[in-house]
């Protein structure tokens, strides 16, 4: 069946007249009225009561007027998917991704994305969180992903996953004799801690001030801005830290570090996904938010 003919068919009804359905569709009434005696003849029933004040349906025409509008639809929709299907297959994604959730959390999902969608580029680059935000305002990236969340009104984030943040030590030397400690001994303790400057640094304040502890005043015998740098050297024993359970599962599981409660604390690491505001997402960008914020994602 011609489909041309089944919506110039199907306007022709919707406008009651030949003339103003050709006009709608851009063609000449002669054209149009082939195009529905074309119609009648490949079906073999006349659709079309023809007067001077317009056309009605016939009953053979009325059904296939509903019929028609069904398929129209579905045609269409099936063309949006189409070119839905086209840039998702061929488009590309500027990642910018904060090294705690490249190092932990994300290559996983990356992989499990391009495994879906293998035809689409994603560019990903790591760098820290402040740095994701600035790359976000000046276009260098579309998507970020970053420790903590954005109250900027420029900026649309969804939280993105939440991890428990742990006291550690190394279980070859140990700086606490018990398993559970109060706030204020948290003073007396070694600690390898993030750089001031870092948003890291940042949250671990924002989470400790509501039990009056003042992250600056803890005993800090270094600073680094990689949680991996920290995490080394709390393993071989050289502080304590906090940590997020994401970064030391393993460490935890084969007996590497050991984990001191602190009365009271309950302590959470969060991750967002961000973009701009007024940034008008492609087809491909949209799938990827929707992704990662699934249980399709498969954090690593």
């Amino acid at each position: 069946m011609n489909t041309e003919a089944l919506h110039a068919y199907y306007e022709t009804l919707q406008m009651k007249s030949i003339s103003k359905a050709a006009q709608k569709l851009h063609m000449s009434q002669p054209a149009l009225s082939m195009q529905l005696q074309t119609l009648e003849r490949e079906l073999g029933y006349t659709l079309l009561h023809r007067t001077n004040r317009g056309v009605t349906a016939t009953e053979e025409g009325q059904i296939v007027f509903e019929y028609a509008k069904n398929v129209l639809e579905l045609l269409d929709d099936m063309d949006n998917k189409l070119k839905k299907h086209a840039e998702l297959k061929y488009s590309q994604i500027l990642l910018g991704t904060c090294p705690t959730l490249a190092e932990y959390l994300i290559p996983c999902s990356l992989y499990s994305f391009k495994e879906k969608y293998p035809h689409t580029c994603i560019d990903q680059k790591t760098v820290a969180s402040r740095e994701v935000i600035e790359s976000l305002k000046n276009h260098t990236i579309q998507i970020g992903l970053i420790n903590g969340t954005s109250k900027n009104p420029e900026i649309v984030c969804h939280e993105l996953f939440t991890s428990d943040i742990h006291l550690v030590m190394s279980a070859k030397r140990s700086f606490v004799d018990k398993e559970w400690i109060q706030p204020e001994e948290l003073y007396r303790l070694p600690f390898v801690l993030p750089t001031k400057s870092s948003r890291t640094r940042s949250l671990l304040q924002q989470e400790l001030h509501p039990f009056g502890i003042d992250v600056n005043q803890l005993q800090t015998k270094l600073e680094f801005d990689y949680l991996e740098s920290i995490k080394s050297l709390v393993v071989s024993g050289k502080g304590m830290a906090f940590l997020p359970y994401m970064a030391i599962k393993k460490e935890l599981y084969t007996d590497m570090l050991k984990v001191i409660r602190i009365e009271g604390m309950d302590l959470k690491w969060r991750c967002s996904l961000i973009h701009l505001a007024k940034k008008q997402l492609h087809q491909t960008e949209k799938e990827f938010i929707r992704f990662l914020t699934s249980k399709e994602r498969g954090f690593c």
